[in-house]
């Protein structure tokens, strides 16, 4: 009986040698021409860290020179919109200014009309809307925020202030912490929070600039760890001096915060790495490992959910004690996409 399908064996053996090494010739050809090309593309930045398309390439480098002209130029400033504090890592500062012009804060240090106070007037109703940039609204003018836009549509019944105490780059635990020190004293009707699932992931930082390396943001959070029973736990708290940070990325090893710190995996910064001079490897090993963690940022038995809803439920419990407590979901436009085409959220069980 013929015998059909591919058989290797058989087809090695009806290649010559020299056409074997025809292949191999071709199959290294592509190679380099590809290892050209993503060098071609690819980036280095002021650390020497080798970056392609936006993402990190292994092995990295911790970003100390990048840090260090953040700090340089946010020192330089004569004013500047966002601030370190001890408390929240960073806040907006009073009656300022971004660097492109889009935002104005009032003197309360709120994105929001000049004419804002802590105390209230009779028969108003206060909203309080915290999160990160999306409920801050980045990228847009100050009369294009969502604050903005709902503040306008419901004056027209009633009687409303709203706030914005977003703040560009917070976790979910520093959205809590502002209203916790700070909104809770506004006599709130009202606290909506806004979840962007990828707070899951910062929840886990205390050094910005390891999450994002190319943050405009030089400075550290505080983070909650998970104690006995479920409690939470606030380490770097109150938090490093800013200018403490390129001291610290410089010789992480010994940090002794190192542990707490999910972005942080010492073998990524090794030179040892297999094939870590070939930037071809390191992107295809970036991209696979990425997606991994991705799925493992969202299982329900990691750190970042569990951590995420203890922080919520917390935040949840004590702000319905003065106030109506409303959680608004804030999709990226590539989930809002995929969603609309039928498919799940990555954070879909979340």
């Amino acid at each position: 009986m013929e015998q059909s399908g591919f058989n290797k064996g058989s087809f090695f053996k009806r290649c010559s040698w020299k056409e074997v090494a025809l292949l191999l010739v071709v199959v290294c050809f592509c190679l380099g021409i590809s290892e050209c090309a993503v060098r071609l593309v690819g980036r280095y930045n002021l650390d020497g860290e080798f970056n392609f398309r936006g993402h990190r390439i292994r092995p990295y480098r911790s970003p100390v020179s990048m840090v260090a002209n953040e700090i340089a130029r946010f020192d330089a400033a004569a004013t500047s919109y966002l601030v370190a504090d001890s408390q929240l890592g960073w806040k907006i500062a009073n009656s300022a200014v971004s660097r492109d012009g889009k935002f104005h804060s009032n003197s309360l240090g709120i994105r929001g009309p000049s004419n804002q106070t802590i105390s209230k007037s009779q028969g108003t109703i206060r909203i309080g809307l915290f999160g990160d940039s999306f409920i801050h609204s980045d990228e847009v003018f100050d009369n294009q925020t969502l604050s903005f836009f709902l503040s306008q549509y419901l004056s027209k019944p009633y009687k409303v202030e709203v706030f914005n105490f977003g703040v560009p780059g917070y976790g979910n635990d520093q959205a809590y912490l502002r209203w916790k020190y700070y909104g809770s004293q506004f006599n709130l009707d009202y606290v909506l929070i806004g979840l962007q699932f990828e707070n899951c992931k910062r929840n886990l930082n205390i050094l910005r600039p390891l999450y994002f390396i190319e943050s405009t943001i030089p400075f550290s959070k505080p983070r909650f760890i998970i104690g006995s029973n479920q409690s939470l736990n606030l380490i770097n708290y109150p938090t490093i001096n800013y200018r403490e940070l390129p001291k610290i990325l410089s010789n992480l090893d010994q940090w002794d915060l190192k542990a707490y710190e999910h972005f942080y995996i010492p073998e990524d910064y090794s030179s040892s790495l297999i094939f870590s001079n070939v930037r071809l490897w390191g992107v295809v090993n970036s991209y696979l490992k990425g997606a991994d963690d991705n799925a493992n940022f969202y299982s329900m038995s990691s750190e970042s959910v569990r951590l995420f809803l203890l922080i919520l439920e917390k935040f949840y419990r004590e702000a319905s004690i003065q106030s109506k407590v409303l959680c608004l979901h804030l999709p990226t436009r590539p989930d809002l996409e995929k969603k609309i085409a039928g498919q799940d959220y990555n954070y879909e069980k979340v």
